[in-house]
């Protein structure tokens, strides 16, 4: 229980970016027109209009483009990716750090009963089998087990 529980609260997406107001007509467009402006740029002013956005000096950018369906915006979905990551740490770093917290903590354990099984496996007090009927439903979580 607990554990599906901090898997669900980890994997749950955090917004990036704000959805277009209803009614609001004028903010699709703007983003349209930034887009183009965007992909107009030569190589260069990309690259550094693209580490402006990564480094959050150029937000209203950064949001025309996470807006944007990825074919318009001429962007790899790597890049996009790191945009949308980027944004999701400005906008919520308290939850990221407590995530990487809980993913961090979630690993050690992990870690923990994978070498207490090792052990046991190697000091012949519990076999493979043992060790998975002993963990149950958490053995997924330990693929040498499974062989």
């Amino acid at each position: 229980m607990h554990d599906s529980t901090v898997r669900q609260q980890i994997s749950e997406p955090l917004t990036y970016v704000d959805s277009y107001a209803p009614q609001d007509y004028a903010t699709p467009q703007l983003d349209i027109e930034l887009v183009r402006a965007f992909r107009a740029l030569n190589r260069d002013e990309r690259t550094q209009c693209l580490a402006r956005m990564l480094g959050g000096n150029d937000q209203r950018m950064a949001d025309a483009i996470l807006r944007m369906p990825t074919i318009l915006t001429g962007l790899s979905h790597t890049v996009l990716a790191n945009l949308r990551e980027a944004a999701v740490n400005r906008a919520h770093p308290e939850e990221v750090q407590r995530r990487r917290r809980l993913e961090k903590a979630s690993s050690a354990a992990r870690t923990m009963v994978r070498r207490v099984l090792d052990k046991l496996a190697t000091s012949g007090r519990l076999t493979r089998q043992q060790q998975r009927e002993l963990l149950g439903d958490a053995a997924r979580h330990f693929p040498h087990l499974l062989v």
